[in-house]
């Protein structure tokens, strides 16, 4: 990125801002006994049983490793090796620190390849910071997700004509081994540089690896009769799709609702404050999509864009491609809810790098709306601050089974879900698996909430 002294002074407020968010947020990580992100725990628990078989493997034998390649293992393993060195709460919050660097160094390279103007490019990497790196998955806990996006950031980044095989080849494999969503975005983005784009038929020999680690896995999992976790909800009709499908796009401001231990949301009583927050997500969620739209358009309609060695005819193609995969997507594919979700962001990638060559320009006040709802999302976050225990013992039990009409309709489980707070949407649970944070602090094992990992299912329980 230019450096700072050479961008007009609003703008370095600006990076101020997000510089200022981000230390918040690493702040609200660091001084909370643990990492609070709704699934985190169990994904940070699962990785200490990988480390625990690699150094002290008689105290995990209940447990078992797949014996065929998994995605959304490698965030797990990332964690695994820190796990080896650190105390598991620090190793948590080594995680997330380690995360964030990446992210921002990840954007600046990308930034200062698409973006030639310097104050554009400070904006540029703002935006991804606040909208990519503290997405609404960063929330939910997603690591293997969230590692994957960033991968795929760094993918083009560097992408090329004449990108060496053996990169191609290391991503492919780096992305399976992360999320399968992000790995079908990089076969998508690929597949359309390699038609439209006259790429080097010798592309198709990096995929190989990925192929088979793909094929291995859809054996390993599917050829024994056994399928993807049933969802626990589904969409009524269309409209309720339509709903669910564009709330999933406004998720993606920075705006978040925190559920506090009690089922209550920390913005109950500050009315005001939800509803500027929701204002924010649509408005800069809107102003994006508008930019997008542009964008899209000129990029469309200019020679130069369309041009065979220009970048821009790939990223368009994916980009429309993505587009009518979600809008098409269904509700449930392979034990993955909604898999056109996890293209929004992907998408999002694409359409800054397009932004480039278009005579649109970021807006200030977007990205300064964006960074600022971020800090404010962080301090309120921090603000419910507690220990472990504290928090486990005031997580109420759900009163009665699920009703059957949640399982039927998203908006009806939603109502469910959220039964004890006012606001139903976006809501993020974080102090979900207190009893995970629990057997983390004791070093105890039992078990495992999900069964997407490495780690392979298993009847029988260490004792606690």
């Amino acid at each position: 990125m230019t450096r700072v002294a050479s961008v007009p002074a609003s703008y370095r407020a600006t990076i101020g801002l997000i510089l200022l968010a981000v230390v918040v947020i690493l702040w609200a990580v660091w001084a909370s006994p643990a990492v609070f992100l709704h699934d985190y725990a169990e994904w940070l628990y699962q990785a200490k049983i990988l480390a625990a078989k690699l150094a002290s493997p008689e105290q995990v034998t209940a447990f078992k490793l797949h014996t065929y390649p998994v995605p959304n293992s490698l965030s797990l393993y990332v964690m695994a090796l820190l796990h080896l060195v650190a105390p598991p709460f620090v190793t948590g919050k080594l995680y997330v620190t380690l995360y964030v660097a990446g992210w921002a160094l990840v954007s600046r390279s990308f930034v200062r390849r698409f973006f030639t103007d310097s104050g554009q490019q400070v904006l540029a990497w703002c935006f991804i910071l606040s909208i990519l790196c503290f997405s609404s998955f960063f929330y939910y806990g997603f690591t293997s997700y969230q590692l994957s996006l960033l991968l795929f950031l760094w993918f083009v980044t560097l992408f090329n004509r004449n990108m060496p095989l053996w990169q191609l080849a290391l991503f492919g494999v780096g992305m399976f081994f992360s999320h399968a969503a992000i790995l079908i975005c990089w076969t998508l983005l690929l597949g359309v540089a390699l038609i439209l784009w006259r790429g080097p038929w010798q592309w198709l020999a990096a995929t190989l690896p990925t192929g088979l680690l793909s094929l291995a896995y859809l054996i390993g999992r599917f050829g024994g009769g056994s399928g993807g976790i049933p969802p626990e909800s589904a969409w009524a009709n269309f409209t309720e799709a339509a709903v669910y499908k564009a709330g999933m796009v406004t998720m993606q401001g920075p705006f978040k609702n925190f559920i506090l231990p009690a089922g209550n949301t920390l913005l109950e009583q500050a009315p005001i404050i939800y509803w500027l927050g929701v204002a924010a997500n649509v408005g800069v969620i809107g102003i994006f999509g508008v930019v997008a739209l542009w964008a899209l358009w000129q990029t469309w309609t200019s020679r130069d864009s369309l041009a065979r060695d220009s970048i821009d005819l790939p990223l368009l193609g994916f980009v429309l491609l993505a587009v009518v995969i979600y809008i098409i997507g269904p509700h449930h594919f392979f034990g993955l809810v909604h898999p056109g979700g996890r293209m929004v962001l992907p998408t999002v990638i694409a359409i800054l790098a397009l932004l480039s060559s278009s005579s649109i320009r970021l807006g200030l006040p977007l990205v300064a709306v964006a960074v600022t709802v971020t800090l404010c999302s962080a301090l309120l976050y921090n603000r419910s601050v507690a220990t472990v225990g504290s928090i486990a013992a005031s997580i109420p039990v759900e009163a009665g089974s699920r009703p059957s009409a949640a399982t039927r309709s998203v908006m009806a489980h939603n109502d469910w879900l959220y039964q004890n707070t006012r606001y139903k949407y976006y809501n993020y649970r974080v102090f979900l698996f207190p009893t995970r944070n629990e057997m983390l602090k004791d070093g105890s094992f039992s078990g495992i909430s999900f069964k997407t990992g490495p780690i392979s299912d298993t009847k029988v329980k260490n004792p606690p």
